[in-house]
């Protein structure tokens, strides 16, 4: 998987819950990737104050994070070691391949329309055949972009790589 404009790394941790909840037995591997050094180096340390972490169930908070005693939370070893930091610029670095999950959500609303289409065909281009794209709710794919992508559920926009033959 891998969230593109992570952020502080709210969305990859997430990701990674996640999936230690539902499947345990296999690791993944989960990319998080921003253009902001400052936010990927935060992110990295897995350091959220309460009003961060406000809206987690408390029992994942038991399970995962360890509070200190300023009122911040800290996120246990085994989900910090499925995610991997690490700055990109979506319009000039290269990208990862055989992804399954691209989550981009909010970024596109930076962009103009040409570099939402450079974008999206590096995205294309980085998804296996039947990967997922997940972007943000109030942002759309180019209609360009409907030629090779799916629309799995539009109201959450979610859309699946097209196989082009």
């Amino acid at each position: 998987m891998w969230s593109a404009g992570c952020a502080k790394g709210e969305e990859p941790y997430s990701l990674a819950i996640l999936t230690e909840e539902i499947n345990s037995k296999n690791p993944v591997e989960i990319y998080a990737t921003d253009i902001d050094t400052e936010s990927i180096a935060q992110a990295y340390k897995g350091k959220y104050d309460a009003s961060r972490v406000k809206n987690v169930p408390h029992e994942l908070l038991r399970k995962y994070f360890e509070a200190d005693n300023k009122n911040n939370y800290f996120l246990k070893g085994i989900i910090r070691e499925w995610v991997t930091f690490k700055r990109n610029d979506l319009i000039n670095d290269v990208f990862f391949s055989g992804i399954d999950i691209i989550i981009c959500r909010n970024v596109f609303i930076y962009f103009t329309k040409p570099l939402q289409e450079h974008i999206l065909n590096k995205f294309y281009n980085s998804l296996r055949d039947g990967g997922y794209l997940i972007i943000g709710k109030a942002e759309t794919i180019v209609s360009e972009a409907k030629i090779v992508f799916d629309d799995v559920d539009e109201n959450n926009r979610v859309y699946r790589k097209k196989s082009i033959k």
